[in-house]
């Protein structure tokens, strides 16, 4: 029994020991950002410019953040600021640290931020709403090309994620955490906007007319004379439409 009660002992003295030599300090890392999803339509040579916001909500220390796209075609892409190395000195060591940017914590406010207050960029609302708006210290700008070969139509996706890590004490691992944001992007031709309805029935109907002109042995008299009566009648309300179109513009001017 007094054996057993020595060990136990032993083991309780080293382990405090250890506490007092060799202090347990964790590093509290915060990484936010908004949006998380967006979506955009472009024409081919066109640059798409994202903005990304992040805060630092509940850190004890900068978060060091690093940008990067982890799936999605291969467009030019663009970000700002540019990732790089930068140099820190940490409890006496210094150390490298591949970025785009390293914010401190946020600062919260309880009224909407109108105007925004000198060097904050943007604000959110907070994700506990009744806590009311943080403002954004850092924003991220991504900027994708959209090449002038690609499909028209095709809805491409691009997922980007951001790293944050927290510098610890001597010996330790930073603490790191991430966060992505979908986009997505369809490329289209150049705007326009007409309604759908009429026009498009014209055109059908102007179709099946060419269809039967070009094959006439294809048709029965009846159908022939239905035909060209259709095609008459085709042709006056083609020109009542040009003539009402005309009076309308000549109103709005």
């Amino acid at each position: 029994m007094k054996k057993l009660f020595f060990i136990l002992f032993f083991i309780f003295l080293v382990g405090t020991l250890a506490i007092f030599q060799f202090p347990f300090v964790s590093a509290t890392c915060s990484l936010g950002a908004s949006p998380l999803e967006m979506s955009a339509k472009a024409k081919p040579g066109q640059v798409v410019e994202i903005t990304w916001n992040f805060f630092n909500l509940r850190g004890d220390r900068p978060t060091h953040v690093l940008v990067s796209k982890i799936s999605g075609p291969d467009w030019k892409i663009t970000y700002e600021p540019k990732p790089e190395i930068k140099q820190y000195e940490v409890s006496g060591i210094v150390t490298d640290s591949e970025e785009n940017f390293a914010m401190d914590k946020s600062e919260i406010v309880k009224e909407k931020p109108v105007p925004l207050p000198e060097g904050k960029v943007a604000y959110i609302v907070h994700p506990n709403s009744s806590k009311g708006y943080v403002l954004v210290d850092k924003q991220m700008k991504i900027y994708i090309e959209v090449p002038d070969e690609v499909k028209i139509g095709k809805q491409e996706e691009f997922v980007f994620e951001a790293v944050g890590k927290c510098f610890g004490e001597i010996g330790t691992v930073p603490a790191s955490l991430a966060t992505e944001l979908k986009v997505k992007i369809i490329p289209t031709l150049k705007y326009y906007e007409k309604p759908v309805g009429e026009e498009s029935k014209l055109k059908s109907l102007g179709r099946k007319i060419v269809g039967l002109i070009s094959e006439p042995s294809m048709a029965s008299p009846v159908t022939m004379i239905t035909t060209g009566m259709t095609l008459i009648l085709f042709i006056i309300f083609v020109i009542l439409l040009i003539i009402a179109r005309g009076k309308k513009k000549k109103k709005t001017k």
